[in-house]
């Protein structure tokens, strides 16, 4: 795996982390699966999340967020977007924010024992049995 694929299944990870739920199972080619399992909010609603992880964040986003903590500090910031001509509103807000807005909890998931790495000395193999 590259080091961005490693990285995009660390947030995806992270995100279902905070979404209370888990990263869905690896998937075959042309399988199509949700980066992270469906979860029902305590509203009876069920929310689906895409996970994606880049280097740097679209400035329109960036700035519209410290844009809107600039104007009222102490409450939370967000973000409405429209294509021009469109009809569709999209809200970009903290994924915490979020989570609070919608009762998730966040349950205390396992977490999956990672093997350590092994020294380079250990990972040598014995040729000659030790003699007595």
């Amino acid at each position: 795996m590259t080091d961005h694929a490693l990285a995009a299944a660390r947030h995806e990870r992270d995100v279902a982390r905070q979404l209370g739920t888990v990263r869905t199972a690896r998937r075959g080619s042309y399988e199509a699966r949700p980066d992270v399992a469906v979860i029902t909010t305590p509203t009876g609603d069920r929310v689906v999340a895409e996970a994606k992880l880049r280097r740097r964040l679209p400035r329109l986003i960036v700035d519209g967020l410290a844009q809107a903590s600039r104007y009222a500090p102490t409450a939370i910031p967000m973000l409405v977007l429209r294509e021009r001509g469109g009809s569709r509103d999209l809200a970009v807000v903290d994924l915490r924010t979020l989570v609070r807005w919608a009762g998730i909890v966040a349950a205390e998931l396992p977490t999956r024992a990672r093997p350590t790495r092994r020294r380079s000395s250990d990972r040598q193999l014995e040729l000659l049995p030790e003699v007595p």
